[in-house]
């Protein structure tokens, strides 16, 4: 029995020793993995503090640092597709990171700004973690960050849970712990991603028309007021004068708690249309009608 016991806890012992061991290589692989290549717009471009090569794509992996200086930008094309552009004086870290058993490339941020589109982009900064599907723009300071989300999807996993659907922008203040979401109009859309235009005119910016906000229908109310006598449920023949383009004598229903003969009247604030009008009748005059050579005509 002894015996079992100590050879079940070895083999955990060995179990738990493998798991480790494929963990530890599963980071290692994650930490040398490529992110992408990078090309460069100025001359104020670093890769982990060393100018950038000009005129040519370098590779970017996991665990390097790009920084844009003033006047400057830079595109990386990613190894799994899609692309990001940097605008001037940003500083992301990028990594690859697992999550719940998936990886995803991280875009850790501190300041800047920043256009991506890719179908899974994982973004930090000090205010907000955001998981990014398709074009979004992000822009980071001080005080927080606004994502705004040009097409496809956003999720927002701090401070507190929040969705964005194409024309929405998500901020978040540093400290405050919720997103305050709004709706764009199509002009502010293009406004957050024009940056991108100085360095890249050709680079496409999808701009979709944002979900209109519903509005409640304004009703076109009615004043007026009126006598009557008698009883029955509202309904009964008179003569209804209002100040309009109309006056007759007529069958109807009106609003109220009296029935019977006699005068009301109605403000329309929006004029009825005309009665209609009938032609008058037209008349043929009748013809003659001659007998041989002439006769009675």
């Amino acid at each position: 029995m002894k015996n079992d016991k100590s050879a079940c806890l070895s083999a955990s012992f060995l179990l738990l020793s493998v798991m480790g061991v494929l963990s530890a290589c599963a980071t290692t692989e994650l930490a040398t993995r490529d992110v992408g290549t990078l090309q460069t717009v100025g001359t104020h471009v670093l890769l982990n503090g060393a100018a950038a090569a000009a005129g040519r794509t370098t590779p970017i992996r996991s665990g390097d640092v790009v920084v844009t200086g003033p006047d400057s930008a830079a595109l990386i094309e990613f190894t799994d597709g899609g692309f990001v552009v940097l605008d001037q004086d940003t500083d992301p870290l990028w990594t690859w990171e697992a999550f719940g058993g998936a990886s995803c490339i991280v875009m850790k941020i501190v300041r800047g700004q920043a256009y991506a589109d890719k179908h899974k982009l994982c973004v930090h900064s000090p205010a907000t973690d955001v998981l990014v599907g398709s074009s979004v723009n992000i822009a980071v300071s001080q005080s927080g960050a606004a994502v705004t989300l040009l097409d496809g999807r956003v999720i927002f996993e701090t401070p507190q849970r929040a969705v964005l659907e194409p024309g929405q922008e998500g901020v978040v203040t540093l400290g405050i712990p919720r997103v305050r979401v709004t709706n764009l109009t199509s002009a502010e859309l293009r406004q957050r991603v024009a940056w991108v235009s100085r360095f890249f005119g050709s680079l496409p910016t999808p701009v979709p028309t944002p979900t209109p906000v519903p509005t409640r229908p304004t009703p076109v109310p009615m004043l007026g007021g009126g006598t009557g006598t008698g009883t029955g449920t509202n309904t009964g023949t008179g003569t209804n004068t209002g100040t309009g383009t109309s006056t007759g004598t007529g069958t109807g229903t009106s609003p109220g708690t009296s029935t019977g003969t006699g005068t009301s009247g109605k403000v329309y604030l929006v004029a009825p249309p005309p009665a209609p009008t009938t032609p008058a009748p037209t008349t043929t005059p009748p013809r003659h009608t001659c007998g041989p050579h002439g006769a009675g005509c």
